[in-house]
């Protein structure tokens, strides 16, 4: 049933984005929603499109919020 939801939430919240590109907290929610998915460079990419709008708050929400860190904690390791 989640994942039925999610589908809906994915689909409602890219409509949303494309009448609303700079909504950083819609890029912020369309992450969460891919990352349940299954769908990690979606959720990750779409985490680095809000990090891209206003770094400093989506930064901040690291702190506070589990789900975006898993999301993002590989974009910010080191690569050899």
């Amino acid at each position: 049933m989640s994942v039925g939801f999610n589908n809906e939430a994915e689909t409602a919240i890219k409509k949303f984005i494309a009448l609303n590109p700079q909504s950083v907290q819609a890029w912020v929610d369309l992450s969460r929603v891919q990352h349940r998915l299954g769908k990690k460079h979606d959720a990750e990419a779409s985490f680095i499109q809000a990090y891209r709008l206003d770094a400093q708050n989506v930064f901040a929400l690291l702190r506070t919020d589990e789900e975006l860190f898993k999301i993002a904690s590989p974009l910010f390791q080191k690569r050899n």
